[in-house]
C-alpha cells in the first residue's frame, strides 16, 4: 500500500487481518536495489503470500488447479519456474493477472541471469 511518493506499508493479509507489516522507504538505494538483484522465486512468493495465509498445503492447492502436486511442491521448493499455463491457473484461483505470475519469474530469472553471464565485452552498436 503506498502512502505517499516515498513510503509504502508491506504486509501480508491473513484471515486474521495484516501481518509481517512494515513501511519502506522505497526511494533508499539499499532497499530498492536488494529488491531488484535479490527478488524471490516466484515458489516463495506464492507460499508465503498467498498459501501459508490460507493455511493450504501444496496437495490441496494442486488438486484447486487441477495440476499435478509435483509441480505445486517444486515451484515452492524453487526447483522450477512459473510457466504461462500456472500464471494462468494462479491466476485464476487468486484473481491476480498472468502477466504479475510470468514477471515474477522473469525478474528472478534476469537477476540471475545478470550474475552468472558476463556482458562486459559486448560492444554497444553506435547509430552512425
Amino acid at each position: 500500500m503506498r502512502i505517499n511518493g516515498q513510503w509504502r506499508i508491506c504486509f501480508v493479509w491473513t484471515p486474521n487481518g495484516p501481518a509481517n507489516a512494515e513501511i519502506v522507504d522505497y526511494h533508499r538505494e539499499d532497499t530498492l536495489m536488494n529488491l531488484l538483484e535479490e527478488p524471490m522465486h516466484p515458489g516463495e512468493v506464492l507460499k508465503e503470500l498467498y498459501l501459508d495465509p490460507l493455511d493450504l498445503g501444496a496437495i490441496a492447492f494442486a488438486r484447486r488447479l487441477a495440476v499435478p502436486r509435483t509441480r505445486i511442491e517444486r515451484l515452492i521448493k524453487g526447483t522450477t519456474g512459473i510457466t504461462p499455463d500456472t500464471a494462468l491457473r494462479l491466476a485464476r484461483v487468486f484473481n491476480t493477472t498472468a502477466v504479475y505470475w510470468v514477471s515474477l519469474q522473469t525478474n528472478y530469472d534476469m537477476a540471475l541471469a545478470a550474475k552468472e553471464i558476463d556482458v562486459s565485452d559486448i560492444e554497444p552498436l553506435v547509430a552512425a
